[in-house]
Parts: C-alpha cells; sequence; structure tokens
C-alpha cells in the first residue's frame, strides 16, 4: 500500500486523487493544497464552522494503511464548503454524523479492525439489499465499495477486486467526496436518519471526462446504517 500512498501530494489526499477544477489534471499539487489549507482556516475563523470530529486517532499507537495518520484538511474543507445543513452544538445530528465519519476513517485508515473503536467487535455486520452480511474483520478485508455493492450487475462492479481495486476505479474522478447527515428520526438504541453524498466531476472515469458538474446521491438509514443503491439506496446494518 505504501505505492499507493506515495501517489498523493500528501496525506490529505490518498485515494481521493482527482483535480481541484475540471480543466487540469490531479492529485492537487503541494501548492495547492497548502493554498486550500489556508482557505479552511480562514472559513473556519469567518464563519465560525465546526469541523467533524473523529476520534480515536492519536489515543494510542496504530498500524495506519499509508504508514501514517490520515489528513481530513481537505475532505473537512471541501464539506464546510458544501454542506447543506448546520446542525445545532450538541445535536443527535451531530452525534451521529461524527460517529458514522471516525467509523469511515477507521475503515479505511487503520489496517487492524480489531482496533476499530466505532463498533461492537463481536456483533458488527454489514450488507445490504438482503445480500451477504459481512463481519468486522471480512468488511476491512475487502472494504466498503466491495460491501456495499455486493452482488450487483458485474457490468457495474466487477466481483472479487480487491480493497486496493475498488478505491482505484475511483480516485481519480474526485478530489474529495464529503458526507453529511440531514435529519435523524428517532434516536438510540435505534438510530434512523438521512444523509447526503457528494462531489464534483473534476476527473475522470472510466473514459469519461467530467466537467465540474455536481453529483449527489441521497439515502435513509436506521440502526446505524447506511442506505445506498444506484436509484434510492441500499441497507446496511453498522
Amino acid at each position: 500500500m505504501a505505492d499507493a500512498r506515495a501517489l498523493a501530494a500528501s496525506a490529505a489526499q490518498t485515494y481521493s486523487q482527482g483535480p481541484l477544477k475540471h480543466w487540469v489534471t490531479g492529485p492537487l499539487t503541494a501548492t495547492q493544497l497548502a493554498e486550500v489549507k489556508k482557505e479552511f482556516q480562514e472559513l473556519k475563523q469567518k464563519e465560525g464552522m465546526r469541523v467533524p470530529v473523529r476520534s480515536h486517532m492519536d489515543d494510542e499507537e496504530y498500524d495506519w494503511r499509508f504508514g501514517a495518520p490520515p489528513d481530513y484538511d481537505f475532505a473537512n474543507f471541501a464539506y464546510l464548503s458544501g454542506k447543506t445543513m448546520q446542525h445545532a452544538e450538541g445535536s443527535l445530528e451531530q452525534v451521529v454524523e461524527d460517529l458514522v465519519k471516525t467509523w469511515e476513517f477507521e475503515r479505511s485508515h487503520k489496517l487492524d479492525p480489531a482496533k476499530h473503536k466505532t463498533v461492537d467487535q463481536e456483533k458488527f455486520m454489514i450488507g445490504h439489499d438482503g445480500k451477504k452480511m459481512f463481519n468486522n474483520i471480512e468488511a476491512n478485508q475487502v472494504g466498503n465499495y466491495n460491501v456495499l455493492l455486493e452482488g450487483v450487475a458485474p457490468d457495474l462492479w466487477a466481483p472479487g477486486q480487491s480493497w486496493h481495486d475498488t478505491h482505484q476505479n475511483l480516485k481519480d474522478a474526485f478530489s474529495a467526496f464529503p458526507w453529511e447527515i440531514l435529519k435523524v428520526f428517532s434516536g438510540p438504541p435505534t438510530v434512523a436518519f438521512s444523509w447526503r453524498h457528494w462531489a464534483y466531476f473534476t476527473g475522470t472515469y472510466k473514459g469519461n471526462k467530467g466537467e465540474g458538474q455536481l453529483v449527489e446521491m441521497f439515502g435513509n438509514c436506521h440502526r446505524h446504517s447506511f442506505r445506498h443503491t444506484a436509484a434510492t439506496g441500499s441497507e446496511c446494518l453498522l
């Protein structure tokens, strides 16, 4: 995995390596990332925006997929710049959003699934639409894309891809792929919520060149779950 990590200009872009603007190529240069980080700090100070909290990043030593802890400044900048909701401090929406973002961070960057602290190691299962349910170890091995696209048409998503292969398929399309909670409908122990996932198609995907158009997905979730299919979403139990 070190080679994949080396492709990025910094830890702010690992598998998302599309350009910032559609008329250039990616990933972002070190100069562009420095400019984004500066704008990110200015946005936080000027607007007083809250940055998502991804817990369990520096509380102990971890075996990192890319050799070092991730840098979420660019992802957070894209999130703050494009989100549609401003949740109240301490709200259930804020709590659930931080939890999901922490789970995604752990799944993407911590190699050892036993170190993932957002899940119940024994009970965790994830799947969609009645397809195969993956436990914590299995899901970590194959990656979120394979889990959430399990069983779809082979021409849309080839079976048997590795964790690395699945991310390579999308890495040049977007420079970032933010996610936000829209509304939480019920609280613990059963949590139901809606979400939005978005990106600007500035790069290339399967030979198709983007023109900077906004790509959005919406879903409804329950039991700490995601919903994501080509049309309306698919359910996965966390």
